[in-house]
């Protein structure tokens, strides 16, 4: 009897955030060569399919979106009650928005996991339909209980990123406003912050991403992880993962600066 080797599973995810998924999944291969191979098979803009970007989108947005708005109210509302916030205070407050908003979207993050891991190539109407019918609602939320550390990567963020804001802004000897810098200097102070809590919080990133797909819960996955890889396991993927996270943070601390000295403007001509 001939025997046939298995074929290896083909790789059908196809945007860069890929890289982060396969990495923290168990793939074998490094960053740069994953890269390659999507790149080979698909070309470039294979790594930009619409079948996994458009509810990664959608995700990205509601997250950010509802996070900094809960994030706005708390503020407000902690500094009218005990004056300018330390740095542990603003990391409290960063962490319970992140936290308040994960019921939300949790659900779509699965989805766009699932996305990202699938080897037949799903679309969002194929896999969660099949998601419901063989795992049932529940399993949208499977996972959700890391969030409990895994916020706190947003209050790492928004904490060091408000020091720093101080910091350079007593630097600058009073040449902006209540501490408001510019979209440059707002850029890279945002992808520092980003980039320290990525790595501090990547381990539960990463077990949050296996414990979304695994029927065991957060600490079975946990326990798994650390007997099979040791505790360098936890921090598989961070390289990628905080290049990715704080160019993206820093973009968006970029864009809100640039929002904020217009808004101010606009303000200031208004009252005049």
């Amino acid at each position: 009897m001939t025997h046939h080797p298995t074929p290896p599973p083909q790789l059908t995810v196809r945007r860069p955030q890929m890289v982060v998924a396969k990495r923290q999944g168990g793939d074998s291969r490094g960053t740069m060569q994953i890269l390659a191979d999507v790149a080979r098979r698909d070309g470039l803009l294979g790594l930009w399919s619409r079948r996994v970007i458009v509810p990664k989108c959608l995700y990205a947005t509601l997250n950010r979106g509802l996070m900094y708005m809960v994030l706005s109210a708390l503020s407000a509302f902690a500094t009218r009650r005990f004056g300018k916030l330390s740095l542990g205070g603003n990391m409290l407050l960063g962490y319970l928005a992140d936290l308040a908003v994960k019921p939300l979207v949790h659900p779509i993050e699965t989805v766009v996991i699932r996305l990202n891991r699938s080897e037949t190539g799903e679309t969002v109407g194929e896999l969660v339909p099949r998601m419901v019918r063989t795992e049932g609602l529940g399993c949208f939320f499977r996972g959700i209980s890391s969030h409990l550390g895994y916020s706190w990567r947003a209050g790492l963020t928004e904490g060091i990123f408000e020091q720093l804001r101080r910091a350079v802004a007593a630097l600058l000897g009073g040449q902006r406003v209540d501490g408001e810098l510019g979209g440059g200097i707002a850029f890279v102070i945002g992808w520092l912050a980003r980039a320290l809590a990525t790595f501090l919080i990547n381990p539960f990133f990463r077990v949050r991403n296996m414990a979304t797909k695994s029927p065991k819960g957060f600490f079975a996955v946990a326990a798994d992880v650390h007997r099979t890889e040791g505790v360098g396991g936890f921090f598989a993927g961070v390289v990628p993962e905080m290049v990715r996270g704080a160019t993206l943070q820093a973009c968006l601390n970029l864009v809100k600066e640039h929002f904020t000295a217009a808004n101010r403007s606009a303000l200031l001509m208004l009252g005049a």
